[in-house]
């Protein structure tokens, strides 16, 4: 009864002053690991944002539980990619997105975009180039990403811009902290540029080494620090190749010596044991959403980290 009267008494006396009470900090939602590690890094100080897919988990065709709904309808502000990545996530965003605020990254102003590559071989020069094998369908990606490839965060460039994204929208919806959350994305852009640098000088001895991958999913990665993937064995995670593309995929391994064919941890490694079997190439792995990694503010650069060593281990073989 006394704790009634005196929470009772001390709402009064704000109103009393036109005095508002304290703003409780944000819910924050984001879709996937190294988008999370980036929030994690905002927000230090004031809460932590939930991450929405854990683990062992493919976005392209995730299917969302009823925990994960009661997250997003607690949320203040939901962090996803791009419409076309999170594609579980349509039906449910359509319905809140009157009533929460969503961040999608592919929208934000300065981001480096990249259309999604039509052909498996990137190689010009490559007898085997392929425009696509349309009497193998197993070799294309029908999977819409709309015109751009959604793997953003791999480059370094647009992690910063994601920084910076979460800055401006928790800034909005929580004044009272805009200045922490400045001088929180002062200290991550910081780390990513000191993180970019490494990686740079990391990766330049195996800049002209070939390699393939399993699916089209690091052309940020590439690109950024200018790397020689000459082709995937499919374009999109949800297709495995059928037999004629692993009979061309041998063929390019054997002409354009490549070093390396890199797996995923979520895929099984058959494939890539298939068409290295008997060739020179080594398979690797490559981990673009820090599967093997804790989560938390240094999600991010531990699993770029990890992607440079896995291809600098197996290339400088």
């Amino acid at each position: 009864m006394c704790t009634r009267l005196f929470t009772l008494s001390a709402l009064l006396f704000l109103l009393a002053f036109n005095i508002q009470p304290a703003q409780s900090a944000p819910k924050v939602v984001v879709s996937i690991s190294p988008v999370h590690a980036l929030a994690v890094q905002v927000m230090k100080g004031i809460t932590k944002p939930a991450l929405l897919l854990k683990g062992n988990i493919d976005p392209h065709s995730y299917s969302l539980k009823p925990s994960h709904v009661m997250a997003l309808n607690k949320a203040d502000l939901i962090v996803v990619v791009a419409p076309t990545f999170e594609t579980f996530l349509a039906k449910t965003l359509a319905e809140l997105r009157s009533k929460k605020q969503v961040l999608t990254l592919s929208a934000q102003p300065g981001m480096t975009l990249h259309e999604p590559r039509k052909s498996t071989d990137w190689n010009k020069g490559s007898k085997e180039h392929d425009h696509g094998d349309h009497d193998d369908v197993d070799d294309h990606d029908d999977h819409d990403h709309g015109n751009i490839d959604p793997h953003l965060w791999l480059d370094p460039a647009n992690a910063k811009q994601i920084v910076k994204a979460l800055v401006k929208s928790l800034s909005l919806l929580d004044n009272p902290n805009a200045s922490h959350y400045a001088a929180n994305g002062k200290q991550a852009l910081e780390k990513l540029d000191t993180l970019d640098n490494k990686l740079r000088a990391a990766l330049r001895p195996v800049r002209k080494t070939p390699y393939l991958v399993l699916h089209d999913g690091f052309q940020y990665f590439e690109q950024h620090y200018g790397l020689n993937a000459l082709g995937a064995l499919t374009l999109s995670s949800e297709h495995a190749p059928g037999a004629r593309r692993l009979r061309q995929i041998r063929k390019i391994i054997k002409q354009q010596h490549i070093k390396c064919v890199f797996a995923e941890p979520q895929f099984s490694n058959r494939l890539i044991a298939t068409v290295t079997e008997n060739t020179n190439a080594r398979a690797g792995t490559l981990d673009l959403l820090g599967i093997s990694i804790n989560t938390g503010a240094n999600a991010y650069s531990e699993m770029m980290i990890n992607l440079a060593t896995s291809l600098k281990t197996c290339l400088a073989r």
